[in-house]
Formats: structure tokens, sequence, C-alpha cells
């Protein structure tokens, strides 16, 4: 009996941690959701990875398995190589249909601000190159 009492004091230290952690951020989880969704649409390639990056410690279902290409594309060196690896068209299928809504609306939050820049710094293309590489890319949804 006291060594099962022991191995159960072990395993309510374990869990612990996560408790306390779920329990401190409970209430404002989707209030901190909601901002890192905001900062994802900000204009700075930086400041999207970051809150990028936030947003996945939430795991939202939609969006992880296409994580790492969602990256490329925030990234501005390797924005080009994402978009062609990773097509919204969805005869594809490169998008499973449940995920769509999801990845979607991230990748339009990712890449409508890139429209809205005037320069990207390493990137030699004209903004209106640019534009009209993005507005492919969208026209594919």
């Amino acid at each position: 009996p006291l060594v099962l009492l022991h191995e159960k004091k072990k395993k309510n230290k374990k869990k612990a941690p996560n408790n306390i952690h779920s329990k401190l951020l409970g209430a404002r989880q989707q209030d901190l959701y909601d901002v890192f969704l905001v900062m994802v649409s900000k204009r700075n390639p930086k400041i999207q990875s970051l809150a990028f990056e936030c947003l996945c410690t939430f795991r939202p279902p939609g969006v992880m398995p296409y994580k790492n290409k969602i990256l490329k594309m925030i990234d501005d060196k390797t924005m080009r190589e994402g978009l062609r690896e990773f097509s919204l068209d969805p005869s594809l299928g490169v998008i499973e249909d449940k995920h769509r809504q999801a990845c979607v609306c991230m990748v339009l939050r990712v890449l409508f601000p890139k429209l809205l820049r005037r320069k990207i710094q390493g990137d030699k293309s004209s903004l209106k190159a640019r534009r009209t590489m993005l507005f492919a890319y969208f026209s594919a949804i």
C-alpha cells in the first residue's frame, strides 16, 4: 500500500503544473488566441512568424499539418517557394477538406499583409510583380 501511495504522489506531482497552467490560462485562452490571430495579420514578417508560432501552441487542427508550409510563406526569402509548394487549388487535394476552411483563412491572414507592404527586404522583384504573383495565387481558391 505504501508503494502505491508513493507512486500516486509522483503522478500527482507530474500533473500539477499542467493543471495550474490550464487553470491560469483557461479563461484567457480565447483572448490570447485572438490576439495572436491579429498579430499574424501584421505586415512585419518577424512579428507574423512569432505570432504564428504562438498560435501553433494552441494546436489548431486545421493548421498544424501545414505549419511548415505556412512558415515558408511568412518568410520573405522563401515566400515564392512556399507559394509553389502549397497550392490552394481544391482539385489538387493538397489541403484536406476538413482542414480547408481553417487553413485557407490562415494563409489569407499571412499573405494579405504582403500585398499592402511597399518594400520587402531582400526581394528584388517589383511591387507590381509581387502583387501579381499573390493575386494569381489567390485566384486558385
